[in-house]
Formats: structure tokens, sequence, C-alpha cells
């Protein structure tokens, strides 16, 4: 409309003042541009008058600063008709179909990972269980009556070990050498000098790699299950240097029918345990499990496993096997399954004594494993019985150091030393002591005849022994 007004002011004043000079023309040009020029105003208004109100749209532009590419975005605002409703109605269905798509969706993947969990952990409870089943089969034996045998384990370095054992039935002279074939003077003379070159030769403390145990079958496993030895006592006898297992096996074998025990003699070998710091001193410097002394244990819960039924064994080793035994004694936590101990003859020995004159492996001063005040107590209150020879006097292949000396000039005096320090440091601490010392009168370094006297002390004196709790 000011456009209007405008052309309209324009033609009253060049009619006004051109008229007479144009005369019609001037009128005629008025004329036509009022209809041309007015035509897009009116146009304009019309459609503003007489559009639909309904049928407004909002077009969005975007603001001057923009400095990123842009979208017209056209936002209808007519939510009033029944078409829009029915829009409405349609995507809020849609909506919740594409929700309970995503919830089922959600489901099912939850369903297939529990699906997936519980089959990994019964995939894992299986793997176990045969696992389990497999390692029972490897540390079971089928123990055979009436006859010198053997089986092996495997130690915690992986290293094989041979278990001679004869476990009574009836007696049979076959099986068992004669009393004067490991013991006569010759072999105990072989074992001295083999015992003095090991002790002043360097200790080769490397690793060795053992062979891997056979296991039993499942038809021999399940013939075991189902049968349990008698409540029979266990002994365990350590071999001497020559590390002659089976030989100390047979010899004994006799022993064993006459006091109805189980005979166990492990077999700790040159290759595989060389030196005396991985058989007499029970390689202490190394990991727990990888003790020499650990396989002891290792074997008797072998035997468990097979049907042997007491609770708890009994230790005996003579000249370096006394060596391991009184260590043993002493490093071998309080729950382990020792019920009593024999050393025999042992040629020198650690004294339980935290503070001494001469340091490990003479006493327990700066040893590989420091023990505590409580567990010194926990060794003085255990059951050892020193066993010597009132005629172990020599001293050819005897250790001769300065520390070894000042323990005494032979085995007899050394042993006794052992046990007096020991006693007189439980006095001190005011704690039980229960080792016993016991002598074998006209006997010097000879196994077969201290053999019978621990016999009688571990068996006939003493037949109702239990563990040390």
């Amino acid at each position: 409309w000011v456009v209007v007004v405008v052309i309209v002011v324009w033609c009253v004043y060049d009619f006004t003042m051109h008229a007479p000079k144009r005369g019609s023309a001037s009128v005629a040009s008025c004329v036509v541009w009022c209809v041309l020029l007015g035509t897009t105003p009116l146009h304009c208004a019309s459609t503003a008058v007489f559009a639909p109100s309904s049928s407004t749209a909002t077009v969005l532009t975007p603001p001057l600063c923009a400095t990123e590419p842009f979208e017209p975005l056209v936002c209808s605002t007519d939510l009033s008709s029944p078409s829009s409703q029915e829009t409405r109605q349609t995507t809020v269905e849609m909506a919740d179909q594409q929700q309970s798509s995503a919830e089922a969706a959600v489901e099912v993947a939850a369903t297939a990972s529990a699906e997936e969990t519980r089959a990994a952990t019964m995939e894992a409870i299986e793997a176990q269980a045969r696992s389990v089943r497999a390692e029972r089969r490897a540390s079971t034996v089928q123990l055979r009556t009436g006859k010198v045998s053997c089986f092996t384990v495997t130690d915690g370095r992986g290293r094989t070990v041979p278990v001679w054992y004869y476990l009574p039935d009836e007696f049979d002279p076959d099986e068992c050498v004669s009393e004067g074939d490991l013991d006569d003077e010759t072999d105990d003379e072989a074992e001295e000098a083999a015992e003095f070159a090991e002790e002043a030769g360097v200790d080769d403390d490397g690793d060795v790699t053992g062979k891997d145990e056979e296991p039993v079958d499942d038809a021999e496993l399940d013939s075991l299950t189902e049968f349990m030895f008698p409540n029979m006592d266990v002994l365990f006898v350590l071999h001497g240097v020559l590390r002659n297992a089976e030989q100390y096996c047979r010899a004994w074998a006799r022993h064993a029918k006459a006091f109805n025990f189980l005979l166990v003699c492990p077999e700790f070998s040159n290759k595989d345990f060389p030196g005396e710091k991985n058989y007499n001193f029970g390689a202490v410097r190394r990991k727990y499990n990888q003790w020499t002394f650990q396989t002891i244990e290792r074997i008797f819960k072998t035997l468990n496993r097979s049907g042997i039924s007491r609770s708890g064994y009994h230790l005996y080793g003579h000249s370096a096997g006394a060596q391991f035994v009184h260590r043993f004694v002493t490093f071998m936590p309080r729950n382990c399954h020792l019920v009593s101990a024999v050393a025999a003859n042992a040629g020198w020995y650690t004294l339980p004594l935290l503070q001494a004159k001469h340091p490990w492996p003479y006493s327990l001063q700066d040893a590989p494993v420091e023990l505590t005040d409580e567990q010194i107590e926990n060794v003085l209150g255990r059951s050892l019985t020193i066993l010597l020879g009132q005629e172990d006097l020599g001293h050819k292949f005897l250790r001769q150091t300065p520390a070894a000396q000042d323990q005494g000039p032979n085995r007899f005096e050394r042993g006794l030393n052992y046990f007096l320090r020991a006693k007189a440091e439980a006095k001190r601490r005011r704690v039980p002591f229960r080792w016993l010392l016991k002598t074998v009168p006209m006997t010097g370094h000879v196994n077969r005849l201290m053999a019978v006297a621990a016999c009688k002390e571990l068996f006939a004196q003493h037949p109702d022994k239990q563990p040390n709790n």
C-alpha cells in the first residue's frame, strides 16, 4: 500500500505539471503505471488476506556468524489436524517398536553372554576335574605286599625320585640280603670314604631336569580306592652317602616284617641331587617347595592316597642319612607329618642355636632359613633320638674342619655334644625337651647293628606315638 500511495502521488504530480504539454499521452502513461505497479502489492495483500492460517511454515536460517554448512530445518507447527495426529501416533508406535526391539536385542545378547559364561565355567570345572584325576593317577601307586618294590614320585623341581619300599605280608628270605651284604666293615668303610670325599669337595648346586612320572592306569586306580591297608607304622630310612637306597631297603625288610611297619627308602641320586647341599642339607637355600626335605612329605601323601591310613611317619638315617634327618627335624615346620626321628652316627651336626661360635652350617646363625625363637622351641620339643655306637671312635674319614673339631674328635663325642648343647638351650629357654640319647654297646659305624636298636626304640617301646601337633 505504501507503493500504491507513492505511485498515485507521483501520477498526480506528473499529470499536473506535464499534462498541458503531453496531453492524453501523460494520462495514459499514468494509468498504465498504476495498473502494472499496483499488481504486486495487491497480489501480496490478497495472499496475506485469503491464505489459510493453518498452513503456515517457518524457515530457520543460520546466524550470520555460522562457519559450517547449514541446511535449513523445516519444522511443522500444525499439530491439530487429524493427519498430523495420525503421523504422531505412528511415530510413537514406531519408537515403541524400536525400543522393544532394542530391549529384545539386549536381552538376547545378555542370554547369549550368560550361556557363554556358563559354558566357559563348566569347561573350566571339567578341566579342573580332569587335572585332579590326572594328578591323583600320577600320585597314586599300587602297593605290593611281601616283596621289595619301587615306584617314583616327582619333587618340587620336576626331578624323578625312585622310592623303594617293602610292605610286610609273608616273610620271603629271597627278597632280603643277608645282614652282612650291606653292613660289613668293607661297605661301611667305603661309605665313610665316600662321605669324606664328598665333604672335602666343592658342591654343585646346578639345576637338574627330571623325567615325568608314569601314572597308574584307571583300572589300578579303581582297585585302590576300595582297599585300605592296615593301620601300620610308616618308616622312612635315609641312605648314606653311597645313595644305595635299594640295598638299604632289602637289608631292612626283615626288620619291617618283624616289627610290622611299612619300610620306605627314597633314593636321592648323585646325578639329580649332587653334593651335600642337595642331600645332607636338604637344599634349604631354595624355595620351600623345592627342598629335598619336602620330597618326604610328597611320598607320604602318595602313600595316603594309595591306601596307607597312618596319619604320620617316622624317620631314620645313618651317617649321611643322619645328617639329613636331624636337619629335617630342625627346618621342617610344625605341621608336617613327622611323628619321631632317629639320627644314628652322624659325622657332625647343625646346633640348634641362633648365636654360636661357628655360623651355618654348624649352627643356625646366618642360616639360609631364619628360624624364630618359637620355631627353635618347637625343634627342642620334637621327638628326636640321637643314637650313637659306643665304639664309633674312628676319625679316618671324619670331617676335620676347625668348626667340626670343636664338636668333638669322633662321631660319638660329636653326637653327645650335640645332645647336651640342645638340652642346655632348652633349659635356658625354659621349654620342654623331648630329645633322647641312646647308645649301642660294642657297636661302631655299622648300620646293621644300629638298625636293630633303632627299631626297638621306635616301635617296641613307643608303639602309640602320634605326630607332633
